[in-house]
């Protein structure tokens, strides 16, 4: 699924960026059906490129596409307008094409017909149980979604002190207006996670936080079925807090969850970096590498820039963790040599690297000269 293009007012682009990651998540449940991940698809914003050319790269047998437009009426009811295509890259025909025009109030039901629609077009089964899933609403209040669609737009902005404020700001507005939304609560968990792992502190007036407060909003039911990441930012925190015993604790429940689900599904790149994060945080150094390197053989970083550069970040991490600087220095110099999203002053500011303080090579590459 490739980025929406935004035809409204170039402000209402987070809006239109929150449409295309929804409908993406929507058909990401989907039995039988594979979805490129919302990061690669970004490669391909604006993009000049062929439906040929893209489906050759990301090989691929279908594309969906399309523009949103927000009509912000001061008067009046504010409307969308939303013009998916469904197009098979083998031969450019397109399998199915629909302009919605609907409310405000509607965004979510447009949503889950767009999903319906595709699974329609690809003759997909789906059981109650999958059309359920499709039909569900996050929330109720619109304007709660709004600065939900802010803060996400904020966080995935960059590692800046100001994004990560606001970051944080929207989504505790989206809470406040509506406490049972779930995904504004775990985007909330992971504005103050990255604000104390990245040693951001508040901006003058704004209250001072602390790490009880960062666990207190670690919702295990925000994570969904991803209990081992859940773990994994509970044990940091934990860490990061100088509970040492209770972050032992919870890399051992992430070992745990993670290893079973290596077990059953040993393709999946990511649960091989989980468990082998977990397992550098319990000081089980041969069995962190190892994990951690098949995650990175699963998804190189010369296939993803994106996908790739995370699991790549997570590798340097264990490094760090296992004592060994110089293969963590390696892998840091390897993500900035590409356009991945790791930038110098994040690395400045993330206390996961305080190890590699002294290294005369960490310090070369902090000043650009790596």
């Amino acid at each position: 699924m490739l980025p929406f293009e935004n035809l409204g007012a170039p402000i209402d682009e987070y809006f239109a960026d929150g449409i295309t990651e929804e409908i993406t998540a929507r058909l990401a449940v989907l039995p039988g059906l594979g979805v490129i991940a919302r990061t690669t698809a970004l490669r391909y914003r604006e993009t000049e490129k062929t439906v040929a050319e893209i489906g050759a790269e990301l090989d691929i047998d279908y594309i969906l596409e399309g523009t949103v437009r927000w009509e912000n009426v001061p008067d009046g009811p504010n409307r969308v307008r939303v013009t998916p295509q469904l197009i098979k890259v083998e031969d450019g025909t397109h399998l199915w094409a629909e302009i919605y025009e609907e409310p405000m109030e509607s965004v979510f039901e447009v949503q889950s017909e767009i999903a319906e629609k595709v699974a329609e077009a690809l003759d997909l089964t789906l059981l109650e149980p999958e059309r359920l899933a499709l039909k569900a609403e996050p929330t109720t209040n619109l304007e709660a979604y709004r600065y939900y669609l802010l803060g996400d737009e904020y966080l995935r902005s960059g590692a800046s002190r100001t994004s990560a404020q606001q970051a944080l700001e929207m989504f505790e507005m989206a809470v406040e207006l509506d406490p049972e939304f779930e995904m504004a609560r775990a985007k909330l968990a992971e504005a103050h996670a990255n604000i104390y792992w990245g040693s951001f502190r508040m901006l003058t007036g704004v209250r001072e936080l602390d790490y009880e407060t960062a666990l207190f909003r670690l919702y295990p039911e925000s994570f969904g079925t991803d209990s081992g990441s859940y773990y994994l930012a509970r044990a940091i925190l934990h860490e990061r807090a100088g509970e040492d015993e209770l972050a032992r604790a919870d890399f051992d429940s992430a070992r745990v969850v993670f290893g079973e689900r290596v077990t059953a599904r040993p393709e999946d790149a990511r649960l091989h970096a989980g468990l082998g994060l977990a397992y550098a945080g319990l000081g089980r150094a041969e069995d962190a590498v190892r994990e951690g390197r098949r995650a990175t053989e699963l998804l190189p970083l010369a296939e993803d820039a994106y996908a790739g550069a995370a699991l790549a970040d997570n590798m340097a991490h264990i490094y760090v963790r296992v004592g060994d600087h110089a293969a963590a220095v390696d892998e840091l110099e390897s993500l900035l040599a590409v356009d991945a999203p790791l930038s110098l002053p994040w690395l400045s500011a993330d206390p996961t690297w305080d190890p590699l303080r002294e290294e005369p090579r960490f310090q070369r590459l902090l000043q650009g000269d790596g």
